[in-house]
């Protein structure tokens, strides 16, 4: 029962995303999706938090459907202007769709469905 509560959660999140988005053709010009540097895309392997988060962005980025004039006001603890994905980790805390423990976003853990649904809702209902 609550293996299908789950599907049925991310099948309603998906609905409401969609409804929310203007459909419209995107005209990939970059890659939202990149291998590791030893060339392997490790399609078979888990996600992170991170690299969810980081796909998302890009794509909303390259759709031009970023929100424009965020307020940057979350202070994340482990990040730093170093890391690959610090604006894509950025954009999602401060619009809500990624939540710090303790100031903490945790980018390497493993990424949960209900984590992967917040992060396509707010994400899809917060754009321009």
């Amino acid at each position: 029962m609550k293996k299908f509560l789950t599907i049925l959660f991310i099948v309603i999140c998906l609905l409401l995303c969609t409804s929310f988005v203007e459909a419209k053709n995107i005209d990939f010009t970059g890659a939202y999706f990149y291998g590791f540097t030893d060339s392997i895309a490790a399609g078979e392997s888990t996600i992170t938090r991170e690299q969810c988060s980081a796909m998302i962005y890009r794509i909303l980025k390259q759709s031009d459907n970023l929100k424009e004039n965020i307020i940057d006001d979350a202070e994340i603890k482990d990040i730093s202007s170093f890391n690959w994905s610090e604006k894509a980790i950025r954009y999602m805390v401060n619009i809500g769709a990624l939540d710090l423990e303790d100031g903490y976003s945790y980018l390497y853990r493993e990424i949960t469905r209900n984590e992967i649904a917040k992060l396509l809702v707010v994400s899809c209902t917060i754009t321009k």
